[in-house]
């Protein structure tokens, strides 16, 4: 079963490095952020490791 989590602050410091770390370890990652420019490049970097 695949777990889900939700982070706020997903764009940059911990709440970055807590989405790849979570998405890592199987789990799917739905992130909130102020900047979305810097969560598109999460995403893109996140899809781009799986």
């Amino acid at each position: 079963m695949l777990k889900s989590v939700i982070v706020t602050g997903a764009s940059s410091g911990i709440g970055r490095t807590a989405s790849v770390m979570l998405a890592k370890t199987g789990y799917r990652v739905f992130g909130l952020a102020r900047s979305f420019d810097k969560l598109k490049e999460l995403a893109a970097e996140l899809s781009t490791e799986n």
